[in-house]
């Protein structure tokens, strides 16, 4: 684990009721080489945790109620939103609670792409919802709350599942069994993504079961093409009026933070937009207190592998977005672009592709001394978070494990 250079004046920390999710605390410090930020954070999370990891699998079900849909998608300690197409505009409606008896109703204009935000919702609390027209109720799903507290969770992670859903299709239910809490997805999800049928059939056919209990993040790869389809179908946060900016986002869940960035916008100057917000973004309390901090984006900076031995990576990541990440404190980064497994471990960062979600397999052609760990098959990998590290597992499409390796915690990881 690299070692940050960060001179910190004093660390003040103040502890009060850490008994349950609505205790108050807070930690604070001040950084003169971290642009003299001041933090704040719920502090109890960090020196609290009970090291036990429950996980409930994913029950794999045929139920089609609507064209896409309901899917989870962004949600937070006291928020989720909900999604649906239905085959006309129809008005939006859903019911949740913490139980089937006792619900409140959120109702909404007449659409085809229904987005529903729920908030004012308890951390870490399981809810049941149903969507529908009013006429037409869906059967009970349920969602859980992201938790303030650093807990042990699962979560799963591929990349590229373009192009053929009969392999991608064969990862769902292995994904399932273990119960994860969030996926996250690093681009390539379709093959052309200005083609809209594919986005049925590639992605939310296949991710029916999961999606209908878990949110999914996505990261756009260049197969999206930027399309149109991507911010019509995901809901990500971004800033009045620049929808653009949807597809580069960030989240805190217990002791993960993840950001996802749009590699095929960034511009690679500091003057760039997103470069400014990605700066920005690991200087924030969400980003310094937690125990390890993902990167995901589709191009990886180095690769191993291709399918024309003609390439190794992108050059202008290598050289302008990775030292941006370095000085922030990323721990791991996420990447796809090649079809297949990486892993390696560089200044500090380890830097993973997890390009085996479906598309037709690289192989190996280069030979960076620092990628430790290459297999170019159809996979997926999981990650255990546990109160001091995450244990991250890669599995095969036949289900076996091929690796494993374990990242430990540093508190605070102040961006330089």
């Amino acid at each position: 684990m690299k070692k940050l250079n960060v001179f910190i004046p004093f660390i003040l920390i103040i502890i009060s009721s850490c008994g349950d999710e609505s205790g108050s605390s807070s930690d604070s410090y001040t950084s003169d080489d971290a642009g003299d930020i001041s933090v704040t954070d719920t502090g109890c999370d960090i020196y609290k945790c009970d090291n036990t990891l429950n996980t409930v699998p994913i029950e794999i079900t045929d139920y089609k109620p609507f064209i896409k849909g309901p899917y989870i998608m962004y949600t937070d300690t006291d928020s989720t939103t909900i999604m649906w197409e239905t085959e006309r505009p129809e008005p939006s409606v859903v019911d949740f609670g913490e139980n089937q008896i006792s619900l409140k109703r959120i109702t909404g204009g007449s659409e085809q792409i229904h987005e529903v935000r729920i908030t004012g919702l308890r951390p870490d609390t399981l809810y049941y919802y149903r969507a529908g027209s009013g006429e037409f109720m869906t059967e009970f799903f349920t969602f859980r709350t992201n938790p303030n507290l650093n807990k042990p969770f699962r979560f799963a992670a591929y990349s590229d599942s373009q192009n053929h859903p009969e392999r991608h299709s064969k990862l769902i239910p292995m994904i399932a069994k273990l119960g994860p809490s969030f996926i996250l997805h690093a681009g390539d999800a379709v093959e052309r993504g200005w083609e809209e049928e594919r986005w049925q059939k590639e992605i939310f056919d296949v991710i029916r079961p999961l999606a209908f209990f878990i949110p999914y993040y996505f990261a756009i790869g260049n197969h999206e093409a930027n399309s149109d389809y991507y911010y019509k179908y995901f809901s990500y946060p971004y800033p009045e009026n620049d929808l653009q900016h949807e597809s580069y986002y960030w989240f805190r869940y217990g002791a993960v933070f993840v950001i996802v960035i749009d590699s095929e916008k960034y511009l690679f100057g500091t003057e760039d937009p997103e470069h400014k917000w990605v700066v920005q973004t690991l200087k924030k309390p969400e980003a310094v207190w937690a125990g390890i901090r993902i990167a995901v984006f589709h191009q990886s900076a180095y690769t191993d592998g291709w399918g024309h031995c003609d390439y190794d990576g992108n050059l202008q990541i290598r050289s302008s977005l990775i030292p941006v990440l370095e000085k922030g404190g990323i721990n791991l980064i996420l990447n796809g672009h090649t079809h297949g497994y990486e892993r390696g471990l560089l200044n500090g960062v380890y830097h993973m592709i997890i390009g085996g979600g479906g598309g037709d397999l690289d192989m190996k052609c280069n030979d960076f001394p620092f990628i430790q760990k290459t297999n170019y098959v159809h996979h997926f990998i999981y990650g255990d978070v546990l109160c001091d590290k995450v244990r991250i597992t890669a599995v095969d499409i036949d289900g076996n494990a091929f690796d494993e390796f374990e990242i430990p915690f540093e508190y605070p990881q102040p961006a330089r």
